[in-house]
């Protein structure tokens, strides 16, 4: 190499904001500019005169050191961040940077002197820098695509819903509107008027029901239900529901079976939203459940929880729809031939007011026309936070409750 050029490249080794590495033919180090002595943790004196191998041995484990030899042969080598990540292990400059080496692209070509190749010569750059915005950039375009994917499913969803939802509301508006019509034109006999307001009373209750529900959700949307929570006997809250959804079970002609241990399990609840939670799923296994089969109510202590569980042998849900059972914009489409109504969002509350109760509800299923199970469980409450009169209940306290 003239003395030329090797000045040059001395002042490049100095002032290059990259790194600059000379070697021999025998790949010993001889040049090891100040960019990579800042950035390597090796001083001159510690590189130069060492075989490149020895320093890193990492190339040869990497199949890099061939790169050298190809080099020597005269062929100039592109080492691109995106196949190697980096050529030679240092540590990043940036904080807080996820890569545990600095990303870089790297040259490693033949140094020619008077027309022989007597050595090589790398260039290193860190591109950790770009690597890093490349990905900040896919990722917020992921980001992005997820979201706009997640609204048009939830637009679409809320779609659906609102269709099921006008649904709900129009069938038993139909009933009061037809018997009504009946009832005035005086076209029934007694007891087929008897028979008619009955009608026209459970298709009000339903009525009453899809409002309230839409109401809790509303509420739930704004962030905000009020709970009044206090110590109560959990089989007296299940006896409740029971009462209610009994004549229900009676006119399907389904066996309604309960299992209910002598002893008390207190529990910390607001009296009116636990036994809708307990009447909601029962009243939706008798809705699916068909003619002459079976419903069972099972209260039991497991470890300090005790447990509402209802099985139902009915229609079943497949393992797709199992985990959005509980999401209100991705409730599952009834099954083919399938006219059971269960309610648009009672499920969704149900899985909200175990929260705010610092309990779960579960549903599982083996499979369609297999029936399902739904379990609710709540801590049980302990003696020492019972207080005066633990056997009754307490005056319950206001308890506003912000939902995330």
């Amino acid at each position: 190499m003239t003395g030329d050029r090797l000045s040059i490249l001395k002042n490049l080794e100095k002032l290059a904001p990259f790194g600059i590495l000379l070697t021999d033919n025998a790949l010993t180090i001889t040049g090891w500019n100040e960019w990579l002595q800042a950035h390597s943790g090796y001083g001159a004196d510690q590189a130069i005169g060492h075989k490149l191998a020895d320093l890193y041995p990492q190339l040869r484990e990497r199949n890099l050191l061939a790169r050298f030899g190809e080099a020597l042969r005269g062929k100039i080598q592109f080492l691109e961040q995106s196949t190697y990540e980096y050529l030679l292990p240092m540590a990043p400059d940036l904080p807080g940077c996820s890569f545990p080496h600095m990303q870089q692209t790297a040259q490693v070509m033949p140094l020619i002197s008077n027309g022989r190749i007597d050595g090589t010569l790398t260039l290193i750059h860190d591109v950790t820098d770009r690597v890093l915005r490349d990905c900040e950039l896919q990722q917020a375009a992921q980001r992005e695509k997820a979201a706009r994917d997640e609204a048009e499913s939830t637009i679409y969803a809320s779609d659906e819903l609102l269709a099921l939802f006008s649904h709900q509301i129009r069938t038993p508006l139909n009933a009061i509107l037809g018997f009504t019509r009946l009832l005035r034109g005086g076209k029934l006999d007694e007891k087929s008027s008897e028979r008619a307001l009955e009608i026209i009373e459970r298709n009000t209750r339903i009525q009453v029901r899809i409002l309230d529900d839409l109401l809790d959700k509303v509420r739930i949307m704004n962030g905000r239900l009020n709970l009044k929570k206090q110590a109560l006997d959990l089989r007296a809250v299940v006896q409740g529901a029971l009462d209610a959804e009994m004549p229900n079970a009676q006119t399907k002609g389904i066996k309604l079976e309960r299992r209910i241990p002598e002893e008390g399990l207190l529990v910390h609840a607001d009296h009116k939203r636990l036994l809708q939670v307990v009447t909601d799923l029962l009243s939706n296994a008798i809705k699916v459940t068909p003619p002459a089969g079976r419903v069972s109510l099972t209260v039991r202590r497991v470890d300090d929880y005790a447990e509402v569980v209802v099985h139902d042998t009915g229609r079943g849900m497949v393992a797709e729809s199992l985990p959005f059972i509980f999401d209100p914009f991705r409730h599952p489409e009834p099954q083919a031939g399938k006219t059971e109504n269960v309610q648009a969002f009672g499920l969704a509350i149900i899985r909200r007011l175990m929260d705010l109760h610092n309990g779960t509800v579960v549903a599982e299923s083996e499979g369609e026309d297999r029936g399902s199970t739904f379990t609710i469980r709540l801590p049980i409450l302990r003696k020492t936070d019972e207080g005066p009169g633990e056997n009754r209940p307490q005056a319950g306290s206001n308890e506003t409750v912000r939902l995330p």
